[in-house]
């Protein structure tokens, strides 16, 4: 290895490289392949992971809102058939309109 030059290497010989050098070459070549396959495949995956999870936070309290409406449905139904009566109450105590026109003869008289 002390006898060695960088400038003798040649791609086309590779096999003859100093076991060393393969080595090296070796392990530049798998980080280069590993950083190159994370670059192309993972770290978009990550964004749309983070997209994924945010989207699941936002749909589970969408979920949890429904649900306490649901728990609350009889209530609500409850509470619109007692306006729906106390409304009927109040439209049957309106003139009709037959009586209209002697409401306005009793009005005029006043």
């Amino acid at each position: 290895m002390q006898n060695f030059n960088l400038s003798d290497l040649e791609l086309q010989n590779a096999g003859s490289w100093p076991k060393e050098i393969k080595l090296a070459s070796f392990i530049l070549l798998f980080v280069i392949a590993v950083l190159a396959g994370y670059m192309l495949f993972i770290k978009d995956k990550g964004i749309q992971l983070e997209q994924i999870k945010n989207q699941s936070v936002q749909l589970q309290n969408t979920l949890e809102k429904k649900a306490i409406q649901a728990a609350n449905l009889p209530v609500y139904r409850e509470q619109l058939a007692t306006i729906e009566n106390n409304f009927a109450k109040v439209l049957r105590q309106l003139p009709k309109d037959t009586e209209i026109p002697g409401l306005l003869d009793d009005i005029s008289h006043a």
